[in-house]
């Protein structure tokens, strides 16, 4: 039987020669024991940002939901089945969390070196993010993508920053081809503290304090958090000129 609390982290590896049954219920019995020690701390909100993600989003959100009070989905103008599995979701984890699913219309810019370039309020992703976390009711928010598939030990380290009621929880993820990633604030108090403005190649997320030295460290998660697949989909547009515009489409 898992233990309920912190200090106990249970052990995912998987053994030689283990039985695949009893495997499968431990595995159960973990995300059991994740989604209820959500109650004993701060409750968080997974912003989701999407369009046409078909191919991953709810094996994301799958991998994040036990940790979650509640799920914001946000669609913009997708054309595949997005809206379709987002509902799925919505009703599967009725009991686990509450799915909100929202649709925001406006053409946005592409993010890159011509993103200012014609850019308009309507197409700024600055206030396309701002009408996204506007949604979360939670003590902190989290900013989440289709394409990032979370591990289950992440899971438990993020919810130790949590109980420590830290400003923000600081992490980076593992790219499947092999990209280097950031760090970056992916968790953060939802409170005044921070907006979201346009740079010179797309949004950037700002606090009105800065974190010392020692707190950025305490509040960050060494290990990797998830698994960066988006670009397991180029397979699709092979042989196409405009690669990264077939990607935003």
């Amino acid at each position: 039987m898992i233990k309920n609390g912190f200090n106990t982290m249970f052990n995912l590896k998987l053994k030689e020669n283990r039985n695949r049954l009893k495997f499968d219920i431990e595995v159960g019995e973990f995300q059991s024991n994740i989604n209820k020690n959500k109650k004993l701390i701060p409750s968080i909100s997974a912003v989701y940002r999407v369009k046409n993600a078909e191919s991953c989003l709810e094996l994301s959100i799958l991998s994040i939901a036990s940790i979650c009070s509640e799920i914001i989905i946000i669609d913009n103008n997708s054309s595949d089945k997005t809206l379709v599995i987002a509902k799925k979701i919505q009703q599967n984890l009725s009991s686990v969390c509450e799915v909100k699913i929202y649709a925001y219309k406006n053409n946005l810019s592409i993010a890159g070196d011509d993103y200012k370039i014609g850019l308009t309020t309507e197409s700024s992703l600055a206030n396309y993010y701002t009408y996204c976390f506007s949604k979360a009711t939670c003590d902190y928010v989290m900013k989440c993508d289709a394409h990032l598939i979370y591990t289950p030990q992440s899971l438990v380290k993020i919810q130790k920053k949590l109980k420590e009621k830290r400003r923000v929880i600081i992490f980076r993820g593992v790219e499947l081809y092999g990209m280097k990633l950031s760090y970056e604030r992916y968790i953060f108090k939802n409170d005044n503290s921070f907006k979201y403005i346009d740079g010179d190649c797309y949004e950037e997320l700002v606090f009105d304090y800065k974190l010392s030295k020692i707190e950025q460290i305490r509040s960050t998660i060494l290990t990797p958090c998830f698994i960066h697949v988006k670009r397991s989909c180029y397979i699709n547009y092979i042989g196409s000129d405009c690669l990264v515009n077939k990607l935003y489409s």
